[in-house]
């Protein structure tokens, strides 16, 4: 019982978070920097929902495969266990794509420099060597103002973009040339997901 609960609580504390109800900055606010635990807490949720219900199917099939009766108990305990496994899955390939905080982010649409198949305002990009590998994403966005929204899979196209890297490294050098142009440390930037709203 007390798993259960724990389990509902990791959820919920990573819908808040999320949603960026709920920020852990003493302020409110989201540092560029700043770290989405929303990812972390899904992984929480479907990694204790995979124990719990993956120890109940496994019990309740020991017991009841003499018999041959399979109830409801049975078939939920297996849909969450399968369910937590999906939850733990999102979560790692979230932890696999952005492995590398310093190659990997989001960026407007609009300076990718190419024409993709995305219909959002944002891409998820990480750079390997001479490709950005992105992510477009189509339904389900978390921690959108975090330099690491979670989008978890199937929500998302993915693909894989030679001119998208040197559209990005071209970008960066004209930054780095350009008068006038201030570079500030994205933890001393903060953004207000729910500033001026009731």
């Amino acid at each position: 019982m007390a798993g259960h609960v724990l389990s509902c609580v990791a959820a919920v504390f990573g819908f808040l978070l999320g949603a960026e109800i709920l920020t852990l900055d003493r302020d409110g606010g989201i540092a560029g920097d700043a770290f989405n635990w929303s990812p972390v807490a899904y992984f929480i949720f479907g990694a204790l929902s995979l124990i719990l219900f993956a120890t109940k199917f496994y019990t309740k099939y020991c017991r009841q495969v003499s018999k041959q009766k399979f109830g409801p108990v049975f078939v939920f305990s297996l849909w969450a266990a399968v369910g937590g496994a999906y939850v733990s899955f999102t979560a790692i390939d979230h932890f696999m794509f952005f492995r590398d905080r310093e190659h990997s982010g989001q960026m407007a649409v609009s300076f990718a420099g190419e024409r993709l198949d995305c219909n959002a305002d944002m891409l998820l990009v990480r750079i390997d060597g001479n490709t950005a590998k992105y992510r477009c994403p189509q339904t389900i966005q978390l921690g959108r103002d975090y330099s690491a929204p979670f989008v978890p899979w199937p929500s998302y196209a993915e693909g894989t973009s030679i001119k998208l890297k040197a559209n990005i490294d071209a970008v960066m050098n004209e930054v780095s040339k350009e008068r006038g142009i201030v570079v500030v440390p994205a933890g001393q930037i903060k953004v207000k997901p729910n500033f001026g709203t009731n």
